[in-house]
């Protein structure tokens, strides 16, 4: 025995054999990420890993359309994963990897660099861009015709030059492109169109026309005018698009355009393309408007107030905007517009007029209302009843202030507090600018129009 361990000895002297070392271990971990970009719903998207993933585990990884809620397609493929297309289009791709997806010797993928033995999930966000657009409609449906609307679903830069045969004229009024001709055309192809978010160029557009020569209709215009507006309405069974003053709209048989911000009792000279199925109308008139009439707005609602009984301390406040006095004889206040519970509105103080001074404020409560003081200089107008409107106002129901002039009912203010969002206790409140916002007190400030935050809100009500 002595002798054979001697021998073993110096055979592993002999023949210089090391004893077996530790092998490093390596992690099964993401090699190479998609790249950080915007992408486009047909392009295919991949991820590499170091090692063949194994297949049975797929469920661990997943891409879902944040806004579509649409759960992609994906392809395993050795030691790739490939998400497929259509992605969705102007969305955001959600990808979420969990540490249960593992390689084919079943090493579960290596989430944290510093904690090797960690689980949990990667998470990623890729943007998606629109997709190309594609043409979806057509106008004219059926002849020949000297106007060709073409709509798409998204926008679409054409170059007059790149259509055949050459229109007199292309414009493009949001997602339509509006192709002007002389005379009636049976066919035209577009080429070389740019999809205006992508930058790329479309395939080649072509469009027959089955049918006839159209038949030339009557042009009928009619006018409407406020003392700051005037509406153009226009009528013919050949319409398909109008260029009113500069303003375009498409226009298939029957539209309006309305021209604003003028000045009352001025005369204005307008200019009316009509573009038919026959060719281009022309007409030029003189609008005039309307004499200066009295205005106001809502400029404050409060529906939702903190104190109780909350009847007595709801109200509306009206302002006189314009430069004339405002008759509230014959006027109401009325909400969600339908007439059901409008009430008359009358002086709460008998000695009063029913009359709003330009740049004057007038409050509008129940008849129970407990204000006191709060409301200042303001004229108080009050309900035949202990509650506004019917039964009340609502953060989800609007507001109008409606006036019976000659028999019949005009609407003079409306006002939605759906724009904003209040806490209780605090109103809805819009300024001079058209600006929006939560009142900036508890009770709001009856009898006073208060200035909002540029940033809580914008839409010019009145």
């Amino acid at each position: 025995m002595k002798i054979m361990a001697v021998l073993i000895f110096v055979f592993l002297t002999a023949c210089s054999i090391e004893p077996p070392q530790e092998r490093e271990y390596l992690p099964f971990l993401i090699e190479k990420f998609p790249e950080e970009r915007k992408y486009y719903p047909e392009e295919t998207m991949v991820f590499v890993f170091n090692m063949e993933i194994l297949e049975e585990t797929s469920g661990h990884f997943k891409a879902t359309g944040i806004e579509s809620e649409t759960v992609l397609e994906t392809r395993f493929e050795a030691n790739r994963i490939f998400v497929l297309p259509p992605l969705p289009h102007n969305d955001e791709l959600y990808i979420v990897i969990g540490s249960g997806l593992k390689s084919v010797d079943h090493k579960p993928l290596f989430i944290d660099t510093e904690t090797p033995s960690k689980t949990g999930n990667i998470e990623i966000l890729y943007e998606v861009g629109g997709k190309t657009p594609e043409l979806v409609t057509v106008l004219p449906e059926i002849n020949y015709s000297a106007t060709i609307v073409l709509s798409f679903d998204g926008e679409v830069d054409l170059d007059k030059a790149e259509i055949e045969p050459v229109p007199e004229e292309v414009f493009v009024i949001d997602a339509w492109a509006v192709l002007s001709y002389d005379a009636p055309v049976k066919k035209i192809t577009v080429k070389n169109a740019i999809s205006s978010e992508r930058e790329s160029v479309m395939d080649d557009i072509t469009v027959i026309l089955e049918g006839g020569n159209p038949e030339k209709k009557e042009l009928e215009i009619d006018y409407s005018t406020t003392d700051v507006s005037y509406s153009i309405n226009i009528s013919d069974e050949s319409a398909l698009a109008v260029d009113v003053d500069g303003i375009r709209k498409i226009c298939e048989k029957k539209c309006s355009v309305t021209i604003e911000g003028l000045k009352p009792a001025t005369g204005y000279n307008s200019e009316i393309t009509v573009f038919t199925t026959t060719g281009r109308k022309k007409e030029k008139t003189v609008v005039e408007t309307d004499s200066e009439r009295p205005k106001i707005m809502i400029t404050e609602i409060m529906h939702t107030p903190s104190k109780e009984p909350e009847k007595s301390w709801e109200f509306v406040e009206i302002y006189n905007y314009g430069n004339l006095d405002f008759d509230l004889n014959d006027c109401f206040v009325d909400d969600n517009n339908n007439s059901k519970g409008i009430d008359p509105l009358l002086l709460r103080n008998e000695n009063d007029e029913l009359i709003l001074r330009p740049g004057d404020i007038a409050v509008i409560t129940g008849n129970e209302a407990a204000f006191g003081d709060l409301i200042g200089s303001a004229l108080w107008l009050v309900t035949k009843d202990t509650t506004i409107a019917d039964g009340g106002l609502t953060s989800k129901e609007t507001v109008q202030i409606k006036c019976n002039r000659d028999g019949i009912m005009f609407t003079e203010a409306d006002e939605d507090p759906k724009k904003f969002s209040t806490a209780r206790g605090y109103s809805f409140t819009v300024d001079l600018e058209g600006n929006f916002c939560a009142s900036s007190v508890e009770d709001g400030t009856p009898g006073r129009v208060e200035k909002c935050p540029e940033t809580e809100g914008s839409l010019c009500s009145y």
